[in-house]
């Protein structure tokens, strides 16, 4: 009986280790093919994330991005007896400087903004920025020197501003009462400011 003949030479084990090697190396490729294809959808995914919560305008966080941050912020303060304003401000639309004035009130309250203060654009014409650590005076003080950096570039507001805990409790409420304060600040002209009775 003759028996089958295994193939054990050293030239086969090299030809099966090429073909094999040749064979990891495709799929190496692949898989980096589709590590940055992968790469590049989650890459869009954060730009298109981060548009949602961005005004394009100004580059602020939005109302959207705004509420959550608040919302983080206010419960610490609760929490831990914490102190903060929230402003809320209008841009006079109707001055010369047009669209520029949102991008000049986004560059003054970003310049003064202060660490732990969140500040957006919240809405078509209005601003606002949660000011930590911050009671009804200090509220004052910033918004004078705010608006006195706004004048000189022929911007006019008005503002209202509301406190945690004096005014509310939660942001919505906060929101309302700032607003209310705003509404009245904008019958006595412009750049004028009211806080929250």
């Amino acid at each position: 009986m003759a028996s089958a003949r295994r193939s054990d030479s050293p030239a086969d084990d090299h030809g099966a280790l090429h073909a094999e090697l040749r064979s990891l190396r495709r799929r190496v490729a692949a898989l980096e093919r589709e590590r940055d294809e992968l790469a590049g959808r989650l890459a869009a995914r954060a730009s298109a994330t981060e548009s949602l919560l961005a005004d394009p305008l100004t580059g602020l966080p939005n109302a959207r991005a705004f509420d959550a941050l608040a919302e983080r912020e206010l419960h610490n303060a609760g929490r831990y007896g914490g102190l903060m304003a929230l402003l809320v401000l209008e841009v006079d639309v109707d001055t010369d400087a047009g669209e520029a004035a949102f991008g000049a009130v986004a560059d003054a309250l970003r310049t003064r903004a202060r660490r732990g203060d969140v500040l957006a654009r919240y809405g078509t014409a209005e601003f606002a920025l949660l000011m930590a650590q911050c009671g009804a005076s200090g509220a004052e003080t910033a918004l004078c020197r705010l608006f006195e950096a706004l004048s000189q570039q022929g911007v006019r507001c008005a503002a209202g501003v509301a406190v945690f805990s004096l005014h509310a409790t939660h942001l919505p409420g906060l929101i309302r009462a700032a607003r209310a304060a705003l509404a009245d600040a904008k019958k006595d002209g412009p750049n004028a400011f009211r806080i929250a009775g």
